[in-house]
């Protein structure tokens, strides 16, 4: 889901960023007991007023459609035809840590460290399995009021920040992980300045 991740960044105008990483994952296998499972597939962000084909091949699919192709542990991206470049698209590797909100952390190797989101479940298949998420990112920091132009940050408790970066933060304990993402929830779908997230949903089976 990163690049749905960051295409949720562009369309809301949040930098990937200011999302929460840390050196090294947090979250375990014993963080996933009880963890909801997503039902794998292909699955899609799509831009309001968007229009497109959902029986086309990805490939095929305009750019207001973010596509990713999800396996039970693994993320990647669909390589569209207007895309010039030869390489294949990198595979990321995902944990969804049980909580509520479930924590989604993202690694993208052979980078060390991971990202975090957000995700609450929002429907199912027969089979229990998620088809439809609300995904956002776990913030460094209160989004700020336009009118406030300071530059200096209040990083929420347990937050450092990433040195030579401006926005991004630091997370040593996954308790930093879950407060900045439960505090997050709130302000990605309060519909102000803070909003900075959307609803992802499973489209169909395969990676085509």
């Amino acid at each position: 889901m990163m690049r749905i991740a960051v295409a949720l960044g562009l369309a809301l105008g949040t930098s990937a960023c200011a999302v929460v990483s840390s050196e090294r994952p947090l979250f375990t296998a014993a963080d996933s007991v009880g963890a909801p499972t997503l039902r794998p597939g292909l699955w899609v962000a799509i831009e309001p007023a968007c229009k497109f084909n959902p029986r086309s091949p990805a490939a095929a699919w305009p750019k207001c459609v973010s596509a990713v192709v999800v396996g039970p542990s693994t993320l990647m991206d669909i390589k569209r035809d207007d895309d010039p470049s030869e390489s294949e698209p990198p595979v990321q590797t995902y944990r969804l840590a049980a909580g509520d909100p479930v924590v989604v952390q993202i690694e993208t190797p052979p980078e060390p460290g991971a990202f975090y989101y957000g995700l609450r479940p929002m429907a199912s298949d027969g089979q229990g399995r998620i088809t439809n998420v609300r995904f956002w990112f776990a913030r460094c920091e209160a989004p700020k009021p336009a009118a406030d132009t300071a530059k200096r940050r209040r990083l929420l408790a347990g937050l450092y920040p990433v040195k030579g970066q401006e926005a991004g933060c630091l997370a040593r304990t996954p308790a930093a992980v879950r407060n900045a993402v439960r505090l997050s929830e709130g302000w990605a779908f309060d519909g102000g300045a803070g909003e900075a997230g959307g609803t992802v949903r499973w489209i169909r089976d395969g990676d085509r």
